[in-house]
């Protein structure tokens, strides 16, 4: 009498469209037949031409040949990023490589702020979405307008001595007694980093 195991097939699990497939589909000679255990060994004439070089599980699943069950979690497709393509950010086929820097895609305007995109924009619009409170709590006076205070349109540069309505004269009397005093906004906010007078 033969082992009870004799006969009885031990195969890796068949999951998704694989589950629904016939036996002969993939062991066409015979159920000891052994088959690919790579996509491309059974699927490598289902590649279209062109065709993205990558590893087919960068954007297949077994659950289809779908790309929509791609994992995109290292630039997450979140917001205004959420409508585009494949195509939009990767050319069309092959895929190529596309850059998770804003400006790849994204044009600055002339005069705009130098820094990094998400200092002050994040996916929901293009609308500046900065926390300024750590740099200085706005608004400030009633006033919250950026060019308010960054009057040359360079954010990095501010003014403090502009806006306020008051002379040199005024204020180098006013602090003859305070060590270093200068008249700049630099210095202004050195001793009132959250704009009031008795910082």
């Amino acid at each position: 009498m033969p082992p009870p195991h004799q006969g009885r097939i031990v195969h890796p699990p068949l999951l998704g469209a694989h589950a629904v497939v016939a036996c002969s589909d993939c062991h066409a000679e015979s159920l000891h037949h052994e088959v690919p255990t790579t996509c491309s060994g059974c699927h490598e004439e289902d590649r279209p031409d062109p065709h993205d070089p990558g590893a087919c599980s960068d954007c297949h699943s077994q659950l289809s040949w779908d790309v929509e069950d791609i994992d995109h979690s290292f630039f997450p497709l979140t917001l205004g990023h959420a409508a585009p393509t494949c195509d939009d950010c990767h050319g069309s086929e092959p895929f190529e490589a596309a850059s998770p820097v804003c400006s790849t895609c994204h044009t600055r305007p002339a005069d705009h702020f130098a820094g990094a995109c998400d200092d002050c924009h994040d996916t929901r619009d293009w609308d500046a979405d900065f926390d300024h409170d750590p740099f200085f709590p706005t608004p400030h006076e009633g006033v919250s307008a950026c060019e308010s205070c960054h009057v040359t349109g360079d954010y990095a540069v501010f003014s403090c001595i502009d806006c306020h309505e008051h002379r040199q004269g005024e204020m180098d009397d006013e602090h003859d007694d305070v060590g270093d005093y200068q008249w700049t906004s630099a210095a202004c906010l050195d001793c009132h980093p959250n704009g009031e007078e008795d910082d």
